[in-house]
């Protein structure tokens, strides 16, 4: 069923990614800080609607008890069908304008592993591709974790409510990649290239997607002030939390795992906050809406570079 309020917050996220980004290239205003605040939280948005989207399809397939393997590779020829021609073409584009030469880092952009479990390239001519890799690896990494949780939990407990396993896979999957990152001995001066933009460290925002759609009829006993209190007030702290770290006045536990988590509750506290208001899109911004959602726009502004 297509959510119309989503295909809005789709069309705003990506709306203001770009719109920052093009006031910071033409340096139209001075308060950076602000503004790369603004395209971080913007990107961080995309990847829980990601989560919220892909999750009836994935839990759909471990439900199944026959053809997991088979419809696996079909979710998965699906997904690069959308993804990856485009993102060729653009890497083709950047290697001959800014790179001249099929090199090593060439070779990691194609792979996706300019960004796996390290900072980017110091030569990052195409950086924009950050966010993206962390989508790819987890339209890989957490259905292959889910396979093996499904087999350790078979092997232990067996398989009644598959449902309930799934959810129990998700928690687990978030927990995992989220351990990972609080582990890392990233110092806070490369916040942005050696936390955020990495992608084992930042994969767990997907599957923050996947629980608030598991969750998601509990959205529907929240009060609408409740959700947007949340949301302002995550708004509130992660502005100040990004001010500090640019000024490397943060500690270790706010810039590796509390500040990973607000944004987690503010991506999760929007997403709610629109679904709740899905029955006043109607006639005209229905239009707008779907527009917005299905344009090419949100899919290339979701891979731009936010953030330190």
């Amino acid at each position: 069923m297509r959510i119309v309020s989503l295909d809005f917050l789709r069309f705003f996220a990506a709306f203001s990614v770009a719109g920052p980004h093009l006031i910071i290239y033409f340096s139209i205003a001075d308060d950076l800080v602000l503004l790369e605040t603004i395209t971080s939280l913007a990107v961080e948005l995309f990847f829980v609607l990601s989560g919220f989207v892909l999750c009836p399809f994935l839990k759909k397939l471990f439900e199944s008890t026959t053809g997991v393997g088979r419809n696996l590779l079909i979710f998965l020829v699906r997904r690069w069908m959308r993804t990856l021609p485009l993102y060729f073409l653009s890497l083709t584009f950047f290697v001959i304008l800014f790179s001249g030469r099929l090199d090593l880092t060439a070779v990691k952009y194609l792979v996706f592993l300019q960004n796996f479990l390290w900072p980017p390239p110091d030569f990052d001519y195409f950086s924009v591709s950050w966010s993206l890799a962390v989508e790819e690896w987890f339209y890989i990494l957490f259905p292959c974790f889910m396979v093996v949780f499904f087999a350790i939990w078979r092997r232990l407990a067996g398989l009644g409510n598959r449902t309930l396993v799934f959810m129990i896979g998700a928690i687990a999957f978030v927990a995992v990649f989220t351990l990972l990152r609080s582990l890392s001995d990233a110092p806070v001066e490369n916040w942005g290239d050696g936390l955020r933009r990495v992608v084992l460290f930042r994969i767990d925002s997907i599957g923050f997607g996947i629980l608030l759609y598991l969750w998601r009829d509990r959205i529907y006993k929240i009060p609408v002030a409740v959700i947007f209190i949340t949301a302002i007030a995550a708004a509130a702290y992660l502005f100040d939390a990004y001010d500090r770290i640019s000024r490397g006045l943060s500690g270790a536990l706010e810039f590796r795992l509390l500040i990973f988590a607000a944004t987690a509750l503010f991506s999760c506290a929007v997403l709610a906050f629109f679904l709740r208001l899905e029955s006043l899109f109607q006639g005209w911004m229905k239009g707008i809406s779907l527009w917005g959602g299905e344009s090419r726009t949100g899919s290339i502004c979701s891979t731009s570079p936010s953030g330190r």
